[in-house]
């Protein structure tokens, strides 16, 4: 699976190895007072090796000194990009850590597998979404919010970022499998969205159980749909249409005058 960093360590080993062998090599050569051989991939593995130690890149020095919080942000905010603009196969600890300017090793001393890392990253985008489609739908509704006008500032929050969105959702199709390191995040999701609305849903409608199960099918489905067909499907227009025909037709508490 291109998720499993497989043979990280055991490249490490060897390239350790490696630069042990170039050592005698060269301290054989001086002491019996011949020529330093002509090693160019030993050589390699030797700054191959540097870099590892020494949290370098092959490409530059590490990046600018931050505090650990500070460096777990970066790293979280730079894998949020990738799986963004690039999709979510873009992701593996050796490609961010190219990203962020660290060592392999040294972004696994803040996340030690791409479980961790996948935890933190959804977590965070989460966490931001919620409270940005919240604060969008108080400023559309104002105190009058209910389950109709926060449903619809997460469509336009989500269409609105398009190409993010779905790439989000592919990574979350592909976290179906329950193998997949970010299975545990999203296999709660839905949930948590829900546990969001209940009170509105509770307050408004007769069938509370009823609307919540019939919301939570038509807006994943509908993100599902324009996932998988963004050439003719419209996000919010589709959003729009099942809402109008659908939870319209659920019975609504009487409200007190």
């Amino acid at each position: 699976m291109y998720w499993v960093e497989l043979g990280l360590q055991t490249n490490e080993v060897a390239l350790s190895y490696n630069c042990q062998i170039v050592e005698m090599q060269l301290w054989h050569a001086k002491t019996m007072g011949r020529a330093a051989p002509c090693l160019p991939g030993w050589e390699r593995a030797g700054r191959m090796l540097g870099a590892v130690e020494t949290g370098a890149s092959e490409s530059g020095p590490m990046r600018r000194r931050l505090s650990v919080d500070a460096r777990r942000t970066e790293i979280i905010e730079i894998a949020q990009e990738m799986i963004g603009t690039e999709g979510p196969r873009s992701l593996s600890l050796r490609s961010l850590a190219r990203r962020c300017g660290m060592s392999a090793p040294g972004l696994m001393h803040h996340f030690p597998d791409l479980k961790s890392l996948l935890e933190a990253v959804l977590r965070d985008r989460e966490e931001k979404d919620q409270a940005a489609i919240l604060a969008s739908a108080l400023a559309t509704a104002g105190p009058d919010l209910t389950l109709v006008s926060l449903l619809d500032a997460a469509a336009r929050y989500y269409a609105d970022k398009g190409e993010v969105t779905r790439n989000f959702d592919a990574l979350e199709a592909e976290a179906r499998n329950p193998d997949h390191p970010a299975h545990g995040h999203f296999s709660g999701q839905s949930q948590r969205a829900m546990d969001t609305f209940r009170p509105l849903i509770e307050r408004d409608y007769e069938n509370p159980e009823q609307v919540e199960a019939v919301a939570e099918v038509l807006f994943d489905g509908v993100r599902a749909r324009w996932m998988m067909h963004p050439e003719r499907c419209d996000l919010w227009a589709d959003w729009s249409l099942v809402r109008d025909s659908v939870l319209q037709s659920f019975a609504k508490k009487r409200q007190p005058e």
